[in-house]
């Protein structure tokens, strides 16, 4: 009986999980079609930002459709297709990139694998629209691993580099912003190193030893820079 009922449970996360999926979909579709009539470019930038934020969360519930096992979904299979993702929407034709994965195998909930996701579309977001060097390909770089009951994510790229007077406590732009209200959900850490081009690392516990809900509530992100 309680198998059933367990069987019963999975089955209606599913549904779930494929109806949200479709919703987001659904959003994605009218801001890439709203774009269309927009002849501001850094305006129709802006939608197409958008758009990849809605998409990155209905790829993480998409794959919960596709799991038997509604508790966690394996990121690092999520990361390999969001970065491909990402990589073909900004740089196909016009940009020569050499990724650089090294994703070992990590599960997680679906309440750190929502902002996790939403926090490597940012960062990798960034490193394709910034980290251009003055000549070559463009370098990115994405390290996931686990160890010790923490995950890491690193997203690196050999471009000019973040400038010095970018203040990540208080961030200006809206990407940037995501990243550390999603570092604070997460209950992260936040390392930057700009000394060869950008490096972004976020740390934070894995499920066994995530805090309860609300402990990291109002506490902000803790910064390192080099």
């Amino acid at each position: 009986m309680d198998e059933l009922h367990k069987n019963g449970e999975q089955q209606v996360l599913k549904q779930l999980h494929h109806r949200v999926k479709n919703n987001l979909q659904v959003i994605c579709s009218l801001l890439r079609l709203q774009s269309h009539y927009i002849s501001e470019e850094s305006t129709r930038a802006m939608f197409k930002e958008s758009e990849q934020r809605v998409r990155s969360l209905a790829m993480i519930h998409e794959r919960f459709c596709n799991t038997a096992d509604q508790s966690a979904v394996q990121f690092d299979e999520y990361a390999e297709d969001l970065v491909n993702e990402l990589v073909k929407s900004y740089c196909h034709g016009h940009k020569d990139v050499t990724k650089d994965l090294h994703l070992e195998k990590v599960r997680l909930p679906i309440e750190q694998a929502v902002p996790c996701g939403l926090v490597l579309n940012e960062l990798v977001t960034n490193a394709l629209k910034y980290g251009q060097p003055d000549e070559g390909a463009l370098y990115l770089g994405v390290t996931l691993r686990s160890s010790e009951n923490v995950i890491e994510l690193k997203v690196v790229d050999r471009g000019p580099g973040i400038g010095r007077g970018v203040n990540f406590e208080a961030p200006e732009t809206l990407g940037l912003r995501v990243v550390q209200a999603l570092t604070r959900q997460l209950g992260a850490t936040l390392s930057v190193e700009t000394t060869n081009g950008t490096e972004i690392g976020v740390r934070f516990a894995i499920p066994e030893c995530v805090p309860l809900p609300g402990e990291f509530e109002h506490a902000p992100p803790q910064y390192s820079r080099v």
